[in-house]
């Protein structure tokens, strides 16, 4: 082990439905660790959503490219106060933008249908007066848990990781478990996610 590994933050990624939020449950359970789960799920996370609105639900990014918003939300996640989906400000967020997982799950679709067609995302209502309103307690510009190693779980961000890697210093663990398995999940739970389409991403 590389000296100084042990300290950095641990990013946990697999694909939907493969066993992470047990991996994230366990490795959790480590005395003087900070439990991160899905910042990058629209559906549950008012940040990942205000950070999403314009990227697939799992965004292909590369060293080259340039996502302030996608680098925002992962920096709130790996270094800062960050809301998880459990929080009352969370929660309050998503009900004062009049949201709920079925609204949100519309808007997903309507992002890969425009991505699909158009190779790119118009711009969808931003619920500005809710950002302005909670900025302050959604982004909190407070380095806390230092002391604490962080293990953010997140099924989104598979995609992402050359860009994640170019800006941020954390130890990958990856979670692998047989298609057929993850398939069978899928039906079982008729889970929104086995239907889109991240191929063509």
């Amino acid at each position: 082990m590389i000296k100084g590994n042990e300290e950095k933050p641990i990013l946990l990624v697999g694909v939907p439905r493969s066993g992470t939020t047990w991996t994230g449950n366990i490795l959790a359970q480590a005395p003087n660790t900070l439990y991160i789960h899905e910042p990058g799920n629209e559906r549950t996370s008012f940040l990942g959503y205000l950070n999403k609105m314009q990227s697939h639900r799992m965004p292909y990014l590369n060293q080259s490219h340039s996502d302030p918003k996608y680098y925002q939300l992962f920096d709130q996640a790996f270094n800062k106060l960050f809301p998880s989906a459990n929080t009352q400000i969370n929660k309050i967020a998503f009900k004062f933008s009049g949201l709920n997982p079925r609204k949100v799950e519309k808007l997903i679709q309507r992002k890969i249908e425009n991505i699909r067609r158009f190779g790119e995302v118009g711009q969808l209502n931003t619920h500005k007066v809710s950002y302005t309103l909670f900025k302050n307690l959604l982004y909190p510009d407070v380095k806390v848990f230092n002391n604490k190693r962080r293990i953010i779980k997140s099924v989104h961000s598979g995609l992402a990781l050359q860009f994640l890697k170019k800006h941020f210093d954390f130890r990958l663990a990856m979670v692998f478990r047989h298609p057929a398995n993850v398939i069978a999940s899928y039906l079982r739970l008729r889970s929104e996610d086995g239907n889109r389409a991240v191929f063509k991403n």
